[in-house]
């Protein structure tokens, strides 16, 4: 009888040990870090501050979600902070000029949608190294945006978008229930769906999944496509707080 372990190679359940053991050591530095901060400075566990801690982290829980799709395809996209801002400036200009809010956000998640497809093209087809395509896309946005606004700041921005109309009470918990359905949305479709499969089949062995038939090129363009779209949407989730 053949054993299934080989001498030698660790198990999976070591394997899923060695994780626990290291994302325990990360809890720990964070709660060390967190009574630190709480004796040297008392005023930063205050509520008011918690709450402007928990509103800024939303976006960015969300980019890194979108990363994550990205990256499980062995690339990475660097000008999320570009279409970040892109998204944003567009979002409260289109507020400005009367689109319902459903729509504004449509818009520019479609938008930053079409950035990441862009960049996920020219790597997928062009096989040019993500870094560099993503790099390039990020000085053409941040420089665009720069020429186009000249600085200035989106004002003057109505009610129905600042705060989704929402009391700064409510607000908080809209956007954060937004972002936990974006997080648990992902996490249960990369486990147990087959476009999350895909995505692990391409970063694992692009060429082993071409030869099952996978079209990998397509699957790096929708990852970088989910990243642009859910990028765009923590812009708005971001703008709509100023």
């Amino acid at each position: 009888m053949l054993k299934h372990h080989r001498r030698g190679l660790p198990r999976r359940s070591d394997l899923r040990k060695a994780a626990r053991r290291r994302e325990a050591s990360v809890a720990f530095a964070i709660f060390a870090l967190c009574v630190v901060m709480a004796a040297v400075r008392p005023a930063y566990f205050a509520l008011d501050n918690l709450n402007d801690l928990f509103l800024a982290s939303l976006p960015v829980l969300v980019v890194a979600a979108g990363m994550t799709v990205v990256m499980l395809t062995g690339e990475i996209d660097i000008s999320v902070g570009s279409i970040f801002a892109v998204c944003g400036v567009v979002a409260g200009m289109l507020a400005k000029a009367g689109l319902p809010l459903l729509v504004d956000v449509g818009v520019v998640c479609v938008l930053g949608a079409s950035f990441g497809a862009l960049s996920g093209s020219l790597v997928a087809y062009l096989k040019l190294p993500s870094i560099v395509v993503t790099l390039a896309m990020m000085i053409a946005l941040r420089d665009g945006l720069r020429w186009s606004t000249q600085g200035a700041w989106v004002q003057d921005l109505p009610a129905y978008f600042q705060w989704f109309g929402l009391s700064q009470s409510a607000f908080p918990l809209v956007a954060g229930l937004v972002a936990a359905m974006v997080f648990a949305g992902l996490s249960w479709g990369l486990r147990y769906t087959g476009a999350g499969r895909l995505l692990y089949l391409t970063g694992s062995n692009a060429e082993a999944a071409r030869l099952a038939g996978v079209d990998t090129s397509q699957v790096k363009i929708a990852a970088f496509a989910c990243l642009g779209a859910l990028t765009a949407l923590a812009a708005i989730l971001n703008s709509v707080r100023f």
